[in-house]
C-alpha cells in the first residue's frame, strides 16, 4: 500500500469515526407540528400577582406548547410551573428557545442553547399522585439552576450549571416555553419573574453589556461595570438586558418597547451602539425613537459614547456616533474617554483592552465604572 493511499484510508476512517460519536450524541428534537401553541398562559409578573387558568392535559387530544412570545435577555429572572399529578404517567418541559428540561416520568434530561444534551438523571422516588409539584428555571448573572420541588420547599431535584463552564447551558436565546408533551395531570400556573420591583436603572446593550468576552474567556463575568454599578447601588436597583451582536435596529426598537413596559425605570442606559459602524445612521434614526420614546414614558434616556474598532476607520464610524451623543440633547457616560489615550482618540489605553482588539479588559471595565460615578455623579447622590 503506497504511503498516499494510506493517508487517505485514515483519513476516512477517521471521518467515518467522528460522524458515529456525533450521531450518538442526544438532542431535544421536537416536531414542533405535533404541538398546539398557546402563547396566552405564561405570564411575565411586573408588578402585580396574576394567577391563570387551568390546563388539564389529560383531557387534551394533542401536544401543547405554552409560550411567551417575548425573547428577552433579561440578567435575572426566574420560570416556574406548578402542575398536579393525577396519573402515573407525565412528560413535560420546561425552558428558553432550543434548551431547557424534560421530566419524563422520573428522568430528567437537560439541554443546552444548541438542543444538545448535557445531563441526565433520575429521581430517587417516583412522582406521588395527587401532589402539587413546582418545576423552576432559575437564571442569575453567573449561573442557571434547574429544580423540581414537592409542595413549596421541598426540593427533590436541583443542579447549577455555571457560566464559565457551562456557557450553552446558561445563555439561553429564544422564547420561554412549557411543553405538555403527555400524561395525565393540570397545569395551575406558568410564571415568569425577575427579583426587581421598582428599580432605579435599566441597561440595555450588546456584548460590552453581557460581558460576553469574559465569558468565552472564562474570566470573572462580575467584573464587568454592569455588576460593579449594581453591587454599589443594590443589584435589585439594575436590571440588565444584553445580547452580544445586537445593533441599534427597528428589531431593537420593538424588542425594546415591550421589555421596558415591564419596569419603567426612571433611568435607562442604552449601551450600544459598537455594531452599528458599518450603518451608523441606523444608529441615528433608531436612537432617535427611543429617545422620543423613553420622554414619553417620563423616562430619562442615558447613551453612551463608543469605542474605536481596527475594522472600522474611527472618523468614519465611533467619532461620528460620538459627536452625535454628545450634541443630541440628552445625559451620556463617557467610555470612550475613559479607556482611549487623551492624545489619540482612536487607540484604547493599552491594558484597558481585550487581546480580541474589541471588548473591554476587566481593568477596562472598572475604568468605565469610574467614568459612571464621574458622569451620573448627580443622580447616584440621591
Amino acid at each position: 500500500m503506497n504511503l498516499r493511499l494510506f493517508y487517505r484510508i485514515s483519513i476516512i476512517i477517521l471521518v467515518a469515526l467522528a460522524s458515529c460519536k456525533k450521531d450518538k450524541q442526544e438532542y431535544l428534537n421536537d416536531n414542533d407540528a405535533d404541538f398546539k401553541v398557546i402563547s396566552s398562559l405564561i405570564k411575565f409578573k411586573s408588578h402585580d400577582e396574576i394567577t391563570t387558568d387551568k390546563i388539564n392535559h389529560s383531557k387534551t387530544d394533542e401536544k401543547i406548547k405554552l409560550i411567551l412570545k417575548n425573547d428577552f435577555n433579561f440578567e435575572r429572572y426566574t420560570f416556574a410551573t406548578d402542575f398536579t399529578l393525577k396519573g402515573k404517567e407525565i412528560k413535560i418541559g420546561i425552558g428558553k428557545g432550543k434548551g431547557g428540561l424534560v421530566l419524563n416520568n422520573n428522568e430528567i434530561k437537560i439541554y443546552d442553547n444548541n438542543s444538545l444534551l448535557v445531563y441526565q438523571s433520575t429521581l430517587k422516588y417516583s412522582l406521588k399522585l395527587s401532589k402539587k409539584y413546582k418545576l423552576c428555571l432559575k437564571k442569575e448573572v453567573d449561573l442557571i439552576t434547574y429544580s423540581l420541588f414537592e409542595g413549596e420547599n421541598n426540593q427533590i431535584f436541583a443542579k447549577s450549571f455555571s457560566v464559565a463552564d457551562f456557557l450553552e447551558v446558561v445563555l439561553l436565546r429564544g422564547d420561554p416555553y412549557l411543553k405538555l408533551y403527555s400524561g395525565d395531570f393540570s397545569v395551575d400556573s406558568a410564571l415568569i419573574t425577575t427579583p426587581y420591583s421598582n428599580p432605579l436603572f435599566s441597561v440595555y446593550g450588546d456584548s460590552f453589556i453581557e460581558g460576553t468576552n469574559l465569558i468565552l474567556k472564562k474570566q470573572d463575568i462580575k467584573s464587568k461595570w454592569t455588576y460593579l454599578f449594581g453591587k454599589d447601588i443594590g443589584l435589585d436597583n439594575v436590571i440588565i438586558d444584553a445580547r452580544g451582536g445586537i445593533r441599534v435596529s427597528a428589531e431593537f426598537f420593538e424588542r425594546f418597547k415591550i421589555q421596558n413596559e415591564y419596569y419603567k425605570s426612571k433611568y435607562v442606559i442604552l449601551g450600544i451602539g459598537t455594531n452599528n459602524y458599518s450603518n451608523i445612521y441606523e444608529y441615528f434614526e433608531y436612537m432617535t425613537n427611543i429617545i422620543k420614546y423613553l420622554k414619553s414614558n417620563n423616562q430619562t434616556p442615558i447613551l453612551v459614547t463608543v469605542t474605536p474598532r481596527d475594522k472600522y476607520i474611527f472618523e468614519n464610524s465611533a467619532l461620528l456616533i460620538n459627536n452625535w451623543v454628545k450634541t443630541v440633547g440628552v445625559r451620556y457616560i463617557d467610555f470612550h474617554k475613559s479607556v482611549t489615550e487623551p492624545s489619540k482618540p482612536d487607540v484604547w489605553i493599552n491594558n484597558y483592552i481585550d487581546s480580541d482588539g474589541i471588548h473591554p479588559s476587566p481593568e477596562g471595565y472598572k475604568a468605565m465604572y469610574k467614568q459612571i460615578k464621574i458622569d451620573l455623579k448627580d443622580i447616584l447622590e440621591l
